[in-house]
């Protein structure tokens, strides 16, 4: 036998094993499966005291976008009571009309919502965040960029784990300056201390 059917005969050989060794693991799966079949995932009931979630809508010209983005936050499941939407405006352009507009209509729903425009766009992005977050007052902060769409569903597939902890996957720790600024009446005073919350950022659009 030459060097060169050798090589091909071993080459033949591996690819023999791997295949076997492919063939096998999908027969391993077929009986995780079927063992394992009645052992489905059930939900994490909520906790018995929801907290209250502030969600921020950071805006800047979108025009096209805005009324879907508040729409589809309004249309979260969670008890309006405890749903604070702040809808954080930097535009220069028509936009502004248009987020006052449904601010207006969806405040005379029920809703908890909030216009906060600037003129002056300092810190960008996380100005404005930060801005809106002076006057939050949920214990929790979920933010969604213009061109998301909030599923309806998202604040009870967290709400389970919200007690304990934030998604792993997207939470950062907040700290709210306390001193510093007016704050509204309605927020209670902290002193000279932080207080602590968990921010969900959402910024996978779905068109």
């Amino acid at each position: 036998m030459s060097p060169l059917e050798a090589a091909v005969l071993g080459l033949y050989f591996l690819t023999l094993v791997i295949l076997a060794v492919f063939g096998l693991h999908r027969y391993v799966m077929v009986y995780l499966y079927y063992r394992n079949e009645r052992q489905r995932a059930r939900p994490v009931p909520l906790p018995e005291r929801l907290p209250r979630v502030t969600v921020q809508l950071p805006l800047y010209n979108e025009m096209y976008v805005v009324e879907r983005l508040v729409d589809s936050v309004t249309r979260i499941r969670y008890p309006k009571e405890l749903l604070e939407i702040q809808v954080l405006d930097d535009s220069s352009d028509e936009t502004c009309a248009i987020a006052q507009a449904a601010v207006e209509r969806h405040r005379a729903q029920g809703f908890d919502i909030h216009y906060i425009h600037r003129d002056d766009r300092r810190g960008f992005k996380a100005g404005a965040l930060d801005e809106g977050l002076r006057a939050a007052r949920g214990e929790f902060v979920l933010i969604f960029d213009a061109d998301f769409v909030a599923p309806p569903e998202i604040l009870e597939s967290s709400s389970s784990t919200a007690g304990a902890t934030a998604p792993a996957a997207s939470s950062t720790s907040t700290a709210r300056r306390a001193s510093g600024g007016a704050r509204p009446s309605s927020t209670p005073a902290a002193g000279s201390t932080t207080r602590s919350r968990r921010t969900w950022t959402c910024p996978t659009a779905r068109r």
